[in-house]
């Protein structure tokens, strides 16, 4: 048994209540994709190999803890036994999150200061 699930109905669940389940997926996807990204937005305008290589591991940090709130609502929705992706809402989030791990992926491959073009 995890640390932190109650049982209801016959099944577990790792969030006690709709509000702890809100603040979760609140703190992780804010902080991701507006503070951990916006201030990798910013590092990188101030140019130079520091800002650059900087840059890259704060938006790393930015799009994990992206991900750490998608898993959470993942996860929500099959303990619900609800559809995924029904909403446009849904839809556009998959899509930014795609969109920015390959941006990640090319940036690090095309763009790293050390063995980028």
């Amino acid at each position: 048994m995890l640390s932190g699930t109650i049982m209801m109905a016959d099944r577990w669940h790792l969030f006690p209540s709709q509000r702890i389940f809100t603040i979760i997926i609140s703190l992780s996807l804010h902080t991701g994709m507006v503070g951990l990204m916006g201030t990798a937005t910013l590092t990188k305008k101030r140019m130079g190999y520091t800002n650059t290589k900087l840059h890259g591991m704060i938006a790393w940090a930015g799009l994990m803890s992206s991900y750490a709130g998608f898993y959470v609502i993942y996860q929500n929705k099959n303990t619900m036994g609800k559809d995924h992706y029904t909403t446009l809402h849904s839809k556009a989030g998959l899509a930014v999150l795609v969109g920015s791990t390959m941006l990640g992926m090319a940036g690090g491959g095309v763009l790293h200061p050390d063995f980028g073009i």
